[in-house]
């Protein structure tokens, strides 16, 4: 089973849970042409990672996040492919009822943002689901 990487460093560390700090880049990074181009971007992700002997790590420390390919997918399943589903059934649905544009629109932008107040309320049991390892470099 393949695994995804990050180099992060530990920010804080309460109770069983360390917070790290990552730098994630575009694919653009490597790019040599990136300077004149202006779209590589790079931006801070900050994630909670449940670890059972929080005393194995400090402040500071550099260590490697690591998630399962499929847990990784779920992830992406979850945040990306399911809200983009919701939103093309329901504005599909709404304008073959014969409602308007705008309506339809809408109505599909109200569907999305229930989906993700509803993640959002499920979030405890997605922090279950979605696991991160740490180990330390």
């Amino acid at each position: 089973m393949k695994n995804i990487e990050h180099l992060a460093e530990i920010i804080s560390i309460e109770g069983y849970m360390v917070e790290v700090k990552m730098v994630v880049s575009s694919a653009c990074v490597s790019c040599q042409a990136k300077t004149a181009c202006g779209v590589s971007e790079s931006v801070d992700k900050r994630v909670d990672v449940f670890v059972e002997d929080p005393s194995l790590f400090e402040i500071g420390d550099n260590v490697m996040v690591t998630i399962t390919q499929s847990m990784g997918m779920k992830a992406v399943l979850y945040a990306y492919i399911l809200p983009f589903v919701l939103l093309l059934s329901s504005l599909l649905l709404t304008l073959n009822l014969g409602f308007s544009e705008s309506v339809a629109g809408l109505t599909s932008l109200g569907v999305v943002g229930f989906y993700y107040v509803g993640l959002y309320l499920m979030r405890d049991k997605l922090d279950r689901e979605i696991i991160f390892n740490l180990r330390r470099v």
